[in-house]
Parts: C-alpha cells; structure tokens; sequence
C-alpha cells in the first residue's frame, strides 16, 4: 500500500467545530450527506465502505484527541478529481483508480480547543498523484501553520514589504515543505505567472510553498541572500527544507551561509511554459518524497498509536454487516415475486436470522413499545412513535425560536425604558431597580462598601480600557487582549466601549459590597437589587449561566474555558458562563464573559473581551 502523509500544526479558536464542519463538508461531498459518526461509533455506509470515529481525553493535561477513518474497499466515490481537462491544460492526475483506500485523520488539541495538529494519511494501492482534498480543505480551514509561518495556498505575489517574511521562511528551521520561489522582470505579467506557478503547485497542496516575486522584490530577494541562491527572470528555484538537508548529508553546519540552505533546484523559464505536465508531476513528488522522509514528532506517533488501537477495538465490537448483493437476471429470465414477511407468532423471541441485530431491534420495540416481538405490525407502530417523535421536535424548535425572539423584543423594550428613565434623570449614576433588599442590608451604611469615583469618565477605545483596568479594583483582567482591540475596527466600537466600562464598573461595585457583606451574593441578584450608592447595569444585558446546549457541546464549552491564575484553579483555567452584553444587532455582538472569585479571592476574573464566542446560533 501507498502512503501520502500530511501534517500540520494549527492555532485557531473553535478548532474543533472548524474540523466538525469541514469533515461534515467533505462526507457531503462523496455522498454520505450528514452520516459522519460519532465518537465510538463504526458506521457502515455501503457494501464497501464504512467510517469510524473515536476521540480521548487525557485528564491530566486536558488535551483531546480525535481519530476519523473512511475505508473503502473499491468504487470511486473518493476520486479526487472529476472527469474532464485539467485547469491550464494537459490530462488530469486524479486518483481514478477503483482499488481499496483508506483515509485517516488524527488530530490533537490543547483544553483550550486552540491549538493543536492534524495528521492526515491516505493509503492506496495506486501510487498518490496529488494532496487529498480533505488535508488541503482541513489546512485551509485551520490555518494551517509550517513552522513558524502560515502554510498559504497557491502562488501569493510578494511585494516589497513582504520579502523579509519570505527570508524568515527560507531560513526557518522548522520549516518540513519544499519552497518554491520564482523571480520576476518588469517585463513579466506578474499575475499569469502567478496563475501558472498555483496550477504547477496545485497537486501538491498543502505539501509544497510557493511564491512568485514581483520585479522590485525580485531585486530585494537577490540583494538579501548569497549569489548562489538568487532567482534570475521567469526561472524558479526549489530550496528543501532545512531538516532533509542535513539528514541527507547534503548541508554540513559550515556550509550554510547565514542560516541560508546550501544547495537548490533550479526550473528554467522555457520548461515552466512548455513543461507544465512534467514539471506538476515533478513538483508533486519532490513535495511526497519530503513528506515521507521527515519523521514526526514523538508525540504525535504516541497519539496517532493509542488512537489506532482504539479504532482496531471499535472496529471488533461493532463488526461491519456483509450484505449479499444478489446477482441481477439475465434478460428474458423469469423473476419469481417477493415473498411477504409472515407474521411472527406472539411471545416470538429476536434473534434466529436476524442475530445480534434482531436482539438489538427486540430491545428497542420494548423500550418504545412494551413488547418484543418483532413483525410487520410492531415495526409498521415503531415508525408511528418515530414520525410523532419528529413531528413534536419540530415544534419545539419552532416554539423554541418563537421564545427567543419574544425575548429580544422584551430585552429590547427593557433595554429602551432604561434609556427613557436616565433621559428624564440625568443626574443619576444608573438606572436601579426598586430596592428589595432585607431591614438588615438597608441598615447598613452603603457609605461602607461604596468605591471611588475618580474612574468613572469612560475610555474612548478598547486599547485605553486595557492601560486603565488597574484603575478598577478586585477586576483583573486575565485573557488574550487581542479580541478587544479588534473591536476598536468596528464602527459603533465607541458605544461597546463605554458600556464595557460601565459594566466592569459594577462588576467592581459588586465584589466591593461583597467584601464587606453588604450586597446580594451573586452578580445577577446584585444587578436585581443593587445596593444605594454601588453602580449596576442592565440585569437585561447580563446571563448568569450559559445554555444547556453551550455549556454541554465541546465546540461551544471549550471557547469559554478561559485562563485564570493557578491560585483560583489548579488547571490555570475555568469555564466562565457568566457574560455581559455589551453590544448586539450586528454579527459582532460583543460579549464580556467572567469568573465569579468573591467568595474565595475576593476578586473577578475578566477572561474574556470581544466578538460573540461560537454557539448554536452564530455556528
């Protein structure tokens, strides 16, 4: 069997729903429709072909593990081409072959759901003759990094400003692909060239970097590396990576200059026009015979082993059903008609032809049903029950959005009387409930637990909100800051803005009137009666808890596990339900979501700033 191995490394939030999704893509595509399995299951798809899907989590470090095989024993519903000429010309190279295939993909993320690598491997009894379309379509979708920079796709034109990256990429240790460079003349149309360099690159997607060079970057290129290495006009230049190099025993440490490879392949200008056949194939197994030869890292074999003896386990205790395909009659032979099923007698035990399937089949009619006995009238009754079942998920769904809107309006309508009330009194530092607290919480003096007020001018931008968080007591700030600045671009930034601050402003308020017991316990009941004297905010803006569906489903729980110090959790992180919203009516919809910690620090913890965090809906 031949193997064509793919792997990368990947830093994206929601990485496990990008990989769900796209796998989910890929079985829609050879017509599987939504039959991707899940995890410990084995699915047979047809006579041929059956998927398995099993997944792990290493407790002690948190980290999940997948593993998604497709199997096929013959048929062409994984060829990676469809008929017909290729783009810029010549036959396609698609694997058409009808022989066995088998189509891994390993992948292993850190708690966080962020960070993490993929490995892809299809093995075949054909030769490969290009990248699967599920590793480009995961490398693409994941972001998909080869050592210290991105792993792009197709030919980008660099530009000046852009050539001391592409130096960092030549020269990047942990660079495993082939790069392809090709040089440019003020003569050359830059972007065909570009067009043609992607179709000759295009095989081996996801296995080989590319880079065509505009004229004054061309120079630039010629200017910052040795005079062996330079790229003339309309020619292309092959560096190996940097690890091949020294285990072939072509790149001793003295003959690198600068951190620059030793040796490269050079592509004449006339072969890259009249040879593009020859040259794809060429490219396409230079970029193979790399990804064969570099090994992977120990504890990716470690992970990708465990995970295959999982596999071999489902694989055993959910063996594959043999259907006999029965030859179809020759023409003009009679067809004897179907037989009907009889009727089983009453008190008739599953099993007999049926096996290990009639026994499951008996236990499911008598959990629906009550009764064991399998024949037409039982099964005729299960698909009622089953056709009731669908019918009232369907409402619910339906009166399940029906809740929501109406609970936007009646947010929105909160959301205008408080607007109304500050209008009409404006010297009022916040809208406030009636008061509802017990004869002993208003006893006490709110002079008590009532903050300074030097800080309450609100910052313009999220970049001036980050430098002024010190001014905010018991409120640390403990996540990444980039997702706030980033809202900074949108147009309305100013208004999330100021109702950021006001909320981490009660927030403050709230753990100081904890700390001297004179508020509710809780954030939401805090907002619900909030002390005389302490700021609040919108209980209608604000959610105590996640949702059933965000908290329980991985894709969504995972984005919402958000750094703390190690003194609040020993894992450094926790899930953090509670939020704040601090924008809505567009796609952004920022959020602020934090840790409740009165109760043992004294403090709350800000894990997160920024863009609506991936749930049911915005998925």
């Amino acid at each position: 069997m031949h193997q064509c191995p793919i792997f990368f490394r990947f830093d994206v939030p929601g990485a496990l729903a990008v990989v769900d999704r796209t796998i989910g893509a890929w079985f829609t595509e050879l017509g599987w429709g939504d039959r991707v399995p899940a995890p410990g299951e084995r699915i047979t798809l047809d006579a041929s072909t059956h998927a398995v899907h099993v997944a792990r989590v290493d407790r002690g470090t948190g980290r999940r593990s997948r593993r998604f095989t497709l199997a096929c024993r013959g048929g062409d519903r994984q060829a990676d081409r469809k008929p017909g000429p290729a783009p810029g010309g010549g036959p396609r190279t698609g694997n058409t072959d009808s022989g066995p295939r088998t189509t891994t993909i390993t992948l292993d993320v850190d708690r966080f759901g962020r960070r993490g690598w993929v490995l892809v491997r299809e093995e075949t009894e054909a030769p490969p003759t290009r990248t699967p379309r599920i590793a480009a379509a995961l490398a693409s979708a994941l972001g998909a990094r080869d050592g210290a920079h991105p792993l792009t796709q197709g030919a980008p034109i660099v530009q000046t400003p852009d050539v001391p990256d592409l130096i960092g990429l030549l020269c990047d240790p942990g660079r495993t692909r082939p790069l392809l460079v090709v040089g440019t003349d003020h003569g050359f149309p830059v972007r065909k060239l570009a067009d043609l360099v992607a179709a000759l690159a295009a095989d081996a997607e996801a296995l080989l970097v590319a880079r065509v060079l505009d004229a004054p970057a061309t120079a630039q290129f010629n200017q910052a590396v040795p005079d062996a290495l330079r790229v003339g006009p309309g020619t292309g230049a092959v560096f190996p990576p940097p690890e091949s190099l020294a285990s072939e025993g072509h790149a001793a440490p003295e003959a690198v200059e600068g951190g620059f490879p030793a040796r490269h392949s050079v592509i004449g200008a006339d072969r890259m026009v009249s040879d593009e056949y020859g040259l794809r194939r060429e490219l396409w197994h230079l970029a193979l015979h790399y990804a064969r030869a570099n090994p992977l890292p120990t504890a990716v074999e470690e992970a990708d082993a465990r995970l295959g003896r999982l596999t071999d386990r489902c694989r055993e205790a959910q063996p594959a059903p043999e259907p006999a395909t029965p030859a179809p009659p020759k023409p003009g032979a009679h067809v004897a008609p179907a037989e009907k099923t009889p009727h089983a007698p009453a008190g008739a035990q599953p099993g007999g032809p049926l096996g290990p399937l009639g026994s499951l089949l008996g236990d499911i009619l008598e959990d629906v049903l009550g009764d064991r006995t399998i024949d037409t009238d039982s099964l005729e009754n299960l698909r009622v029950v089953a056709r009731r079942g669908n019918r009232r998920t369907r409402e619910h769904r339906r009166d399940r959005g029906e809740i929501r809107r109406l609970r936007h309006e009646l947010a929105a309508a909160h959301r205008t009387i408080d607007s109304l009330r500050t209008e009409q009194d404006p010297a009022a530092p916040d809208p406030a409930p009636i008061r509802r607290n017990s004869p002993a919480q208003d006893t006490r003096p709110a002079q008590a637990h009532r903050p300074q007020r030097g800080h309450d001018h609100a910052p313009d931008t999220f970049a001036e909100l980050l430098d002024r968080l010190a001014e905010v007591p018991r409120v640390q700030f403990t996540g990444d800051p980039q997702p706030a600045l980033r809202l900074d671009r949108q147009s309305n930034s100013r208004g999330y803005v100021h109702k950021t601050w006001k909320a981490l402003l009660a927030l403050s308020d709230y753990a100081e009137a904890r700390s001297s017991d004179c508020g509710p316990p809780g954030v939401h009941n805090y907002l619900t009666h909030t002390p005389p004297g302490c700021r609040g905010f919108s209980v209608h803006d604000h959610a105590a808890v996640e949702s059933d569906t965000t908290t329980r489903a991985a894709a969504f729980r995972e984005p919402r596990v958000l750094p703390v110090p190690e003194s609040v959790h020993p894992d450094g992180a926790v899930f953090m339900g509670g939020h704040f919203r601090v924008g809505g009516g567009s796609t952004v919809s920022p959020r602020l979501h934090y840790y409740d910690d009165t109760g043992s620090s004294g403090d709350i913890y800000v894990g997160y700033i920024g863009a609506h965090l991936p749930n049911q809906s915005t998925n």
